[in-house]
């Protein structure tokens, strides 16, 4: 992997911080730690030979800039803060994150990159801390999704946690995450009742509902992941469902005017994490079928023509992320390039097309 430069950019009007080079680095730094587990002693709450039970994200902004990965192996762990007694031999120094910090609690404007490319711009301390504290949540819930933490001595069900050393913010909140985790499993109960056809129909809808900011979920980004697990476990019909879903949604705006920040101040739409996220399962697991292709080619066009037509700054992440699975899945297609600025997909209409 080509990891990028992780830094802030600091000119006289706007300070930017490329949350996809902090996540680089950090996942690389939790597959490490993982590897490297057995091999030393545990620097964590609990015993040294006893079974990971909660994996907890600890960092800060404020003061000084840090990410520490601290693995918990007390059989009745949980998020009382023992992590911040393991800081040190834990810890990831990233001192741009102070830099940033400093300028949002000045007022100054501060642009966050979020991984994918997502761009939201914050004039508080409070709000890059959130921005900072959900890209740890999401590589979380992402590496348990890929198997990366089954390498570990562990329990059956390990928690995961993330929060902010000053407690400005935290994930998950217990009450809520038992509310979600119940939820899910009523409708796993459902499905097993259901064919095939009409569980895809179900999990599809869970999908559509969380686009639609219209879900039952207290954190719809945890349950995301494990809705796409499941619509992946039903095979092609599922990719080309996730497609579908892209497709519906290419031609709308994936940011919206955020109601609680300055005039001009933009946020992700609700639908944007279920299209980026639909189009990374299909990107990640295939099939590459000439229906995948067709969907891709024809999300490209529709987001990239409403994004030109409208006139949109900054674009949004659909076109580059479509056809980044197309260059992934189907030979022919050239890496795709976008423009640092305005995020546009650079020669976008050799993406809606089959290579010569």
């Amino acid at each position: 992997m080509t990891r990028r430069k992780s830094a802030t950019t600091d000119t006289t009007t706007r300070v930017t911080i490329d949350l996809r080079a902090d996540r680089d680095l950090l996942e690389e730094h939790l597959a490490e730690r993982v590897a490297d587990y057995p091999v030393y002693v545990n620097e964590g709450p609990g015993k040294d030979a006893d079974p990971v039970a909660l994996i907890t994200f600890g960092y800060q902004l404020d003061q000084a800039g840090w990410a520490a990965l601290v693995l918990d192996t007390r059989r009745d762990a949980s998020s009382d803060g023992s992590w911040q007694s393991h800081i040190e031999p834990n810890a990831v120094a990233l001192r741009h994150w102070a830099r940033a910090f400093r300028a949002a609690t000045s007022g100054k404007p501060v642009a966050v990159i979020r991984p994918g490319g997502r761009r939201k711009t914050v004039r508080d301390g409070e709000s890059l801390v959130a921005c900072v504290g959900e890209m740890l949540r999401d590589l979380l819930v992402a590496a348990e999704a890929d198997g990366v933490f089954a390498a570990l001595p562990r329990m059956a069900e390990v928690a995961l946690a993330v929060e902010d050393h000053d407690g400005a913010w935290g994930w998950p909140e217990a009450d809520d995450a038992h509310h979600d985790d119940a939820e899910l499993e009523e409708l796993d109960r459902k499905a097993r009742r259901l064919s095939k056809r009409k569980q895809l129909a179900l999990w599809i809808a869970e999908l559509e509902a969380i686009a639609s900011n219209a879900s039952r979920w207290a954190w719809p980004s945890l349950v995301l992941e494990k809705l796409l697990a499941r619509v992946l476990a039903l095979g092609t019909p599922g990719a080309v469902a996730l497609l579908e879903i892209v497709l519906r949604w290419a031609k709308v705006n994936e940011f919206v005017p955020d109601p609680e920040g300055p005039r001009g101040a933009l946020i992700d739409a609700p639908h944007q994490g279920v299209v980026i996220d639909s189009i990374w399962a299909v990107r990640d697991h295939g099939p590459a079928t000439p229906e995948i292709e067709r969907l891709l080619q024809r999300s490209i066009r529709a987001a990239c023509r409403a994004s030109v037509d409208e006139r949109r700054e900054p674009w949004g992440s659909t076109p580059y992320q479509a056809a980044d699975c197309l260059h992934r899945l189907f030979p022919g297609y050239p890496e795709p390039e976008r423009d640092d600025e305005t995020n546009a997909l650079r020669e976008w209409a050799s993406f809606t097309r089959r290579p010569r």
